[in-house]
């Protein structure tokens, strides 16, 4: 199996995720859900206020409530990451209507 963390530095590029690659990569059946050693796909993009790569990952399944090492999870995470607040809110209005 393979899984998503594993390929978080090819869809960051600056300040966006590549959507599409990240489409294709989970319907070829990539682990949505996978750890690296920082955090769930789902909390990395919501921590970066990432609102396009958190609604994707949310409709293939993301578990919202999955923890960090820290027991970080992705709301708090959006919450922490209120420096872009207008970002930040949509990824809270994703993260809430789950």
């Amino acid at each position: 199996m393979c899984y998503l963390a594993q390929y978080d530095v090819t869809m960051w590029t600056k300040d966006h995720w590549n959507i599409e690659l990240l489409k294709h990569m989970l319907a070829m059946g990539v682990e949505v859900d996978s750890h690296s050693d920082a955090a769930t796909p789902l909390v990395w993009a919501v921590g970066h206020g990432q609102h396009d790569a958190v609604k994707v990952l949310l409709e293939h399944n993301a578990n919202p409530n999955a923890e960090t090492e820290d027991n970080v999870t992705s709301l708090l995470s959006a919450v922490a990451a209120g420096s872009d607040e207008k970002r930040s809110m949509f990824c809270l209005i994703f993260l809430v209507l789950v």
